[in-house]
C-alpha cells in the first residue's frame, strides 16, 4: 500500500527532491527486504527520469527500451547508495552528457569511491562542479553571496552576473538571454533549485541546497572568489584582500575593505560601510530593512560602477529644506557613475513613503541596460535617448511629450502609466519599439489599444497587461504569440472569450474587474495551451459554459469576487486541473457543489463569505 501511495505521489508532484525524500522515508519506515528491493528499483527509475527528462508514467512503459543502459545505471545507483541528493546531482550531471554507454562509462570511471552518509555526497557534487565551464563555476560560486535559506530573485541575479562580466557575448543573443540559459543549466544539473517561476515559465525565485552551498563556500574560499562577513569576528585579513564581500545581517560600518574591492552586497544590516574610497567597485546592492536608512553619500565617486541596487529608507542626511525628497542629492551621487548598466532604486522618504526621487541625470546615461524605479514611478523626459536600454519599469508620461517622445530602440520590457499628453504621441512612441516583448500599459488608455496590428512588436510581444477604466472597441486583435495576458478594469460589449481563443500560445490569462456579457463561453479545444486562469471581481458574470475539451492543459483556476457566478458544470471536464481557489463563493450549498464537481482536483480551496 505504501509503494502504491509513493507511485501516485511521484506522478503528481512537481518537486524532484520531494520524490526522493518520500522514497527515503519509506525505507526508514519499513525495514522489510521487499520494500528495500522495490526502493532500489525506484532509485533506478528516479535516475533514469532525471537523465531522460521523462515523467514517471512514461518511464514505466519505456523501461525495456532503456534496458541497454540499465547495467550502467545500476552501477551509478550503487555508488550513490540511494542517497537522494547524490542521485539528484548525478542525474543532472548525466543529463548534460551524450546519451550513450561510452560517455556514461567515462563518468563512472571518475567515480572511484563509494558514497556513504558521512561523506554527504561531496564527491558526486564535486564531480558535477568540475564538469562546469569557467563561467558556470563563477555563476555557481556567486550563490555564496546570499544568506543561507535566502530566496534569490532570479532577475537580479542574472543582472549581477552580467555586471560582473561572467557572461560572454554570443551571436544573436543578449547577455541577459545567455545568463538565463546559464541559470537553467545549473537547474538542470540540480545544482540550483527553483522556488517559483513566472507565468511565462522563466525562473522567478531560486535557492541552493545547504550541502551544495557548503561546496560553493569551499570553492569560493579556495579561489579567493568571495568572502562573507556575517559576524564581527570574521577574519579581517581575508576581508582586507577580498575582491567580493557579502555582508549578512550584521552592522558593517567598521568593515575593513580592500582598495581592489569589486563587489559589495549588503543584506538587512542597519549600518552600512562607506565604500566611496573603493573606486574599482562594479556591483553594489543594499537590501536594507523597512526601517533601516541608507546614506547614499557612501557611494559617491564610484565611476566604475555597473550595478546599483538601493532599497530601504533614504537617510535624513540626503534630504533638506530645498531638497525634500533627496532627488538632487541622488543626482549628485549617481551622476558620476558613467559606466552604470543596471539601476534599481526603490527608496522611501521618512513620513512620505514612496515619492518621485529618481534622479533626472540618469536619463542621460547611455550605458544603461535596465532601469527599475520601484514605486516612485518618475516621469520619463521626452528627450531621453538610451540606445542600450532593455528594461524600463515603472515610468509615466507628462505634458512635455507634446514636443517629442523618448528614443529607446532596443527596449524589451516597458511598464508605462499614461497620465497626460496626447495618446497619439504615446502611440507614436510605441510604434518605435520593434523589440518589445513585455508591455504594461495603465492609466488613460483608449479602447482602440485592443487592435495592435499596426504596432511593430505585434509578432514579438509575449506579455501584455492593459489596465484602464474604459470601454474597449469591438475589434480585438491582440499579438498572436502572447503567453501571458492581463486585462484589468475594462468594459466590453460582448463575450471576450471567443475573441481570445485564437491566442494559441497563451499560458496565463487574468480578467480582473472586467465587465462583459452575463454569460461567458469556452468552446471545445479552445485555449489548448492555457495553464493558469484568473477571474477576479467580474461582478457582472453569471453563467460560464465550459465545453468538454476546452482548456485541456489547465492546471490552476483562481476565482475571487465573482459572487453572481453560478457553479460551472463544465468544471468536471477540466481533468488536468491541479489547483482550484474560489474565494467569496457565496453560500455553503454552492461550495458543496464545487467540491462535488472537483473531486479530481488535488488542491481545493473554497471560502464562503
Amino acid at each position: 500500500m505504501e509503494l502504491i501511495l509513493w507511485a501516485r505521489t511521484v506522478e503528481r508532484s512537481n518537486c524532484p527532491l520531494g520524490h526522493l525524500c518520500y522514497r527515503t522515508l519509506i525505507l526508514i519506515l519499513s525495514g522489510s527486504r521487499r520494500t528495500k528491493t522495490m526502493l532500489s528499483k525506484s532509485c533506478w527509475m528516479r535516475l533514469s527520469r532525471d537523465v531522460m527528462s521523462l515523467r514517471f508514467g512514461e518511464l514505466v512503459g519505456l523501461e525495456k527500451q532503456l534496458s541497454h543502459k540499465k547495467y550502467t545505471i545500476d552501477q551509478f545507483v550503487h555508488k550513490c547508495s540511494g542517497l537522494p541528493l547524490a542521485l539528484l546531482v548525478l542525474g543532472g550531471l548525466l543529463s548534460k552528457k551524450p546519451q550513450n554507454y561510452i560517455a556514461w562509462s567515462k563518468v563512472l570511471q571518475t567515480m572511484s569511491w563509494h558514497v556513504d552518509d558521512g561523506k554527504k555526497c561531496s564527491e558526486i557534487i564535486g564531480t558535477s562542479y568540475e564538469d562546469l565551464s569557467f563561467a558556470l563555476k563563477s555563476c555557481f560560486m556567486y550563490f555564496v553571496a546570499f544568506p543561507e535559506n535566502h530566496e534569490i530573485n532570479a532577475t537580479s541575479l542574472l543582472q549581477m552576473w552580467v555586471a560582473e562580466g561572467f557572461i560572454p557575448q554570443e551571436d544573436n543573443r543578449t547577455l541577459e538571454e545567455t545568463a538565463e540559459s546559464y541559470l537553467e543549466d545549473l537547474v538542470q544539473r540540480s545544482l540550483v533549485q527553483v522556488k517559483s517561476r513566472y507565468r511565462d515559465g522563466s525562473i522567478e525565485v531560486c535557492y541552493i541546497h545547504d550541502v551544495l552551498r557548503d561546496l560553493a563556500i569551499q570553492k569560493a574560499k579556495e579561489d579567493n572568489f568571495l568572502v562573507v562577513y556575517s559576524h564581527p569576528d570574521c577574519d579581517q585579513q581575508s576581508l582586507s584582500r577580498a575582491r567580493r564581500v557579502a555582508v549578512h545581517h550584521v552592522n558593517s560600518d567598521k568593515l575593513v575593505m580592500s582598495q581592489n574591492l569589486r563587489t559589495l552586497l549588503c543584506f538587512h544590516e542597519k549600518l552600512m560601510p562607506n565604500c566611496s574610497k573603493q573606486k574599482l567597485l562594479k556591483v553594489v546592492s543594499t537590501e536594507a530593512g523597512h526601517m533601516d536608512s541608507i546614506n547614499v553619500g557612501m557611494f559617491e565617486g564610484l565611476t566604475q560602477l555597473r550595478y546599483l541596487k538601493l532599497t530601504g529608507v533614504l537617510s535624513d542626511k540626503c534630504t533638506g529644506r530645498e531638497d525634500k525628497y533627496g532627488k538632487r542629492y541622488l543626482g549628485k551621487v549617481i551622476g558620476t557613475m558613467k559606466c552604470i548598466q543596471i539601476l534599481n532604486i526603490n527608496l522611501k522618504v521618512c513620513d512620505e513613503g514612496f515619492v518621485d526621487n529618481f534622479p533626472d541625470c540618469a536619463w542621460n546615461m547611455k550605458s544603461l541596460r535596465h532601469v527599475v524605479t520601484g514605486f516612485c514611478a518618475p516621469e520619463l523626459p521626452p528627450s531621453t535617448e538610451l540606445p542600450n536600454l532593455q528594461t524600463l519599469t515603472k515610468v509615466t508620461t507628462n505634458e512635455s511629450w507634446k514636443t517629442g517622445f523618448p528614443h529607446l530602440p532596443n527596449l524589451r520590457t516597458l511598464d508605462l502609466e499614461h497620465k497626460s499628453c496626447s495618446w497619439k504621441v504615446v502611440a507614436s512612441f510605441l510604434g518605435t519599439l520593434k523589440n518589445l516583448t513585455s508591455l504594461n500599459l495603465t492609466g488613460s488608455i483608449p479602447g482602440d489599444i485592443f487592435d495592435m496590428r499596426e504596432y511593430p512588436f505585434y509578432q514579438n510581444l509575449k506579455y501584455l497587461l492593459l489596465e484602464a477604466n474604459e470601454r474597449a472597441i469591438d475589434v480585438i486583435m491582440l499579438p498572436p504569440h502572447l503567453i501571458c495576458l492581463d486585462i484589468i478594469n475594462w468594459e466590453f460589449n460582448q463575450d471576450l472569450m471567443p475573441k481570445l481563443e485564437n491566442l494559441h500560445y497563451l499560458k496565463s490569462l487574468m480578467l480582473s474587474g472586467v465587465k462583459t456579457n452575463r454569460k461567458m463561453r469556452c468552446s471545445a479545444k479552445a485555449f489548448n495551451q492555457l495553464e493558469e486562469l484568473y477571474l477576479q471581481e467580474c461582478t457582472v458574470l453569471e453563467d460560464w459554459e465550459i465545453e468538454e475539451g476546452a482548456m485541456p492543459n489547465l492546471k490552476g483556476l483562481h476565482i475571487n469576487g465573482c459572487r453572481k457566478l453560478c457553479v460551472p458544470q463544465g468544471l468536471r471536464h477540466l481533468t488536468t486541473l491541479q489547483k482550484l481557489d474560489w474565494w467569496d463563493v457565496g453560500h455553503e450549498g454552492k461550495a458543496d457543489e464545487v467540491r462535488h464537481l472537483c473531486k479530481h482536483v488535488p488542491s481545493l480551496h473554497i471560502l464562503c463569505l
